[in-house]
C-alpha cells in the first residue's frame, strides 16, 4: 500500500506543475522510459535477432508486403481481402530501410500511442494508479512489444485506437468528426471496421439533417475520410472489376464461424483449443464449400440458440487467448510467458469488474452520461469484442486492439463507482 503522504509527493511529480513547457517535457522522459523499457525487453527476449525471421513470417504480412509493392508498382500481386493503405506503409518502408525502418515505425507508434495515453490520463484522471496501469498493462505488455517486430495491422490500430482516446477525452468541440476520421483511416487498414465507420458516418449525417446543421457533412475531417474509404473499392474495381471493399470478412465468416456453427448443430467434435480430427474437418468443409454468406446467415437464421453460442464461446476464448507471435516456450523464456498469463488473467478480471460497475451505474444516472459522453469509444469496443466472435487460432490479436479503449473507459467506469458509493456511504454516516 502505498501512503497517502507518498501517493501525494507522486501525484505532484507526475501531474503537479501542468504548465506547457513542464507538460511537454514529462511527456518525453514518459515516451523515453516506455521506449527503454520496451527496448530493453525486447532484447532480453531476443526479439531483435529473430527481427529478420519474423517480420515476415506470417502469410498475412506476406500478403500486406505483396500487395504494397504492387501497388507501388514494384513487384508483389493484387489482392481482394486487403485494404491498400498498410501495404502501402509496409512494401514502402521496408523499400526505404528494410526490416529495421519497419520496426522502428511500428515501436515509434507503440511509444506515442502510450504518450498519448498518459496525456489523457493527465487531462482527465491525474491518476497514479492509472499511470502505474499504463506502464505495466500497455508500456510493457508482451504482446504489444513482441507484434511490433511482425508486419501485422495490430500495431498501427491500436495506435488509432490510443489516438481515439485522446480525441474522444479531449475537449474539442470537433472530436466526433475527428473520430470519423480516424474510424474512417482504421477501416482501409482492417476492414473490420467499416461498419462501425458507416454506422457512426450515418449518425452524423442524421444529426445533421434534423437539426439543420449541414455544414457538418461538408467539414474537412468529414470530406477526408469518405475520400479514404471511398478510394478502396475504387481500387478493387480496377484492380478485380467490381466494386467492393474486401473479401476478408466472408472468407473469415466462412472458413472460422461457420465451420464451428456447422460443427455444434450437426454434433461434431470441434474442441476450440485443438480443433476437429481431420476426417470431421473433411465432413464439414465438404458440407459447406459452396456455401455464400446469404446460405450462412440463413443457416443461423435457422439455429439461433446455436449462432449464439457460437458467437460468445468464440469470443470468450479469444479474451482468454494468449499471443501466438511471442519467442520462445515456458521453458526458454518463462518470465515472458509468466507475465503474459498474468496479464491475460488481469484482463479477463477487468472486464468482469466493469460489467459489475456498469450494472452498479444502470441504478443511477451517471450511466447515461457515461454513455452519452463517450459513445463512440464504448460503441468501438463492444464491436471489437462482439465481431471477435467471428474467428478464432488467433491469439490475442483480435482483441488486444482494443485495450487502450477499455483501460481508459473502465478507469472512468471505476471512478464513477466509487464516487456514487463514497456517496451512499456518505448519506449513511450522516443519518
Amino acid at each position: 500500500m502505498i501512503s497517502s503522504g507518498k501517493q501525494f509527493k507522486l501525484q505532484q511529480l507526475l501531474f503537479g506543475n501542468n504548465s506547457g513547457r513542464v507538460a511537454i517535457m514529462r511527456l518525453f522522459i514518459e515516451g523515453s522510459l516506455l521506449a527503454a523499457l520496451g527496448i530493453m525487453l525486447l532484447e532480453q527476449w531476443n526479439v531483435f535477432a529473430q527481427l529478420q525471421d519474423s517480420m515476415f513470417n506470417a502469410v498475412d504480412a506476406q500478403q500486406y508486403k505483396a500487395y504494397g509493392e504492387y501497388l507501388l508498382d514494384i513487384g508483389g500481386y493484387a489482392s481482394s481481402t486487403r485494404p491498400y493503405l498498410y501495404p502501402l506503409l509496409v512494401a514502402g518502408l521496408y523499400k526505404l530501410g528494410g526490416i529495421q525502418l519497419l520496426w522502428c515505425f511500428q515501436f515509434v507508434l507503440h511509444v506515442t500511442g502510450g504518450m498519448l495515453l498518459f496525456a489523457t490520463n493527465r487531462s482527465t484522471f491525474r491518476s497514479v494508479i492509472l499511470w502505474f496501469g499504463i506502464v505495466m498493462l500497455y508500456g510493457i505488455h508482451p504482446t504489444l512489444l513482441v507484434q511490433t517486430a511482425h508486419a501485422l495491422t495490430e500495431s498501427i490500430i491500436t495506435f488509432l485506437m490510443c489516438v481515439l482516446v485522446y480525441v474522444q477525452f479531449s475537449k474539442s468541440p470537433a472530436k466526433i468528426l475527428h473520430s470519423i476520421l480516424i474510424i474512417g483511416m482504421a477501416s482501409v487498414i482492417k476492414p473490420l471496421f467499416l461498419y462501425l465507420y458507416v454506422g457512426i458516418l450515418a449518425a452524423l449525417f442524421y444529426r445533421a439533417l434534423k437539426t439543420k446543421s449541414r455544414r457538418l457533412i461538408f467539414k474537412i475531417p468529414v470530406i477526408a475520410s469518405i475520400i479514404i474509404v471511398i478510394t478502396q473499392p475504387m481500387l478493387m474495381k480496377i484492380q478485380q472489376g467490381s466494386f467492393f471493399f474486401s473479401k476478408i470478412g466472408s472468407i473469415t465468416i466462412h472458413d472460422y464461424y461457420l465451420q464451428l456453427l456447422y460443427a455444434r448443430v450437426e454434433g461434431i467434435s470441434f474442441p476450440l483449443q485443438s480443433g476437429p480430427k481431420e476426417k470431421d474437418t473433411q465432413q464439414i468443409a465438404t458440407a459447406t464449400a459452396t456455401w455464400t454468406t446469404r446460405d450462412i446467415l440463413s443457416y443461423a437464421a435457422q439455429n439461433p440458440a446455436n449462432a449464439v453460442f457460437t458467437g460468445v464461446e468464440t469470443i470468450f476464448t479469444n479474451l482468454d487467448s494468449g499471443s501466438q507471435l511471442l519467442p520462445g516456450n515456458k521453458e526458454t523464456l518463462p518470465m515472458l510467458h509468466g507475465w503474459v498469463k498474468a496479464t491475460r488473467k488481469l484482463s479477463v478480471g477487468f472486464h468482469l469488474l466493469a460489467v459489475l460497475g456498469i450494472i452498479i451505474l444502470a441504478f443511477k444516472k451517471s450511466l447515461i452520461h457515461l454513455m452519452a459522453e463517450h459513445a463512440i469509444l464504448l460503441l468501438t469496443l463492444l464491436y471489437i469484442i462482439v465481431t471477435s466472435g467471428i474467428s478464432f487460432w488467433q491469439g490475442d490479436r483480435l482483441v488486444i486492439i482494443a485495450l487502450p479503449i477499455w483501460m481508459i473507459v473502465y478507469a472512468r467506469v471505476f471512478k464513477l463507482v466509487v464516487r456514487m458509493l463514497r456517496g451512499k456511504l456518505h448519506e449513511v454516516q450522516h443519518r
